[in-house]
């Protein structure tokens, strides 16, 4: 039973990590690598939920971005020059507090998230086409399964630790 488990767990690791190297061939649009994708989907995400809760925001601040995507801020920052030299984002100055500035996107940036999410919705309809509903639905239903015992037990781990 416990050569059973241990090979059930190989392969599960195994899978996880093809799926890891698939990295290599994201490409949500030219030009645009997947950790600049998900910066600018970051910021979007965060304005959208501000605007639904009624806030009026300028943008996200440096810190507020670096916590969102689990980065420090000097990596936020230096992926931030990167995506400002492109011209997907502009920084506003907080008019009552210089020091703070917030990032908002620009119109390229909206563009280029448009465009991204056009192409990832074409994947992914090819994928689900070829997979089938069945599949499809029954390989969600697994993943969500996943994900809430994984949380559940990595909350458990962290509670028994402190």
């Amino acid at each position: 039973m416990r050569k059973m488990k241990d090979q059930q767990m190989e392969e599960l690791i195994r899978v996880t990590q093809q799926f890891h190297g698939l990295r290599r061939y994201l490409n949500f649009c030219e030009g645009l690598p997947p950790s600049e994708f998900f910066m600018l989907a970051t910021i979007k995400r965060f304005l959208c939920r501000k605007k639904r809760e009624g806030q009026k925001v300028l943008g996200i601040a440096v810190s507020e971005l670096a916590l969102e995507l689990e980065i420090t801020n000097p990596a936020a920052s230096k992926m931030l020059r990167s995506v400002e030299d492109k011209g997907y984002i502009m920084r506003l100055p907080d008019p009552s507090d210089r020091r703070v500035t917030y990032i908002t996107l620009s119109e390229a940036g909206e563009a280029i998230l448009e465009q991204a999410k056009t192409h990832m919705d074409e994947v992914s309809s090819r994928l689900m086409a070829r997979m089938g509903k069945e599949d499809t639905e029954e390989l969600t239903r697994l993943l969500n399964k996943l994900f809430l015992l994984m949380e559940q037990e990595l909350k458990e781990a962290k509670k028994g630790s402190v």
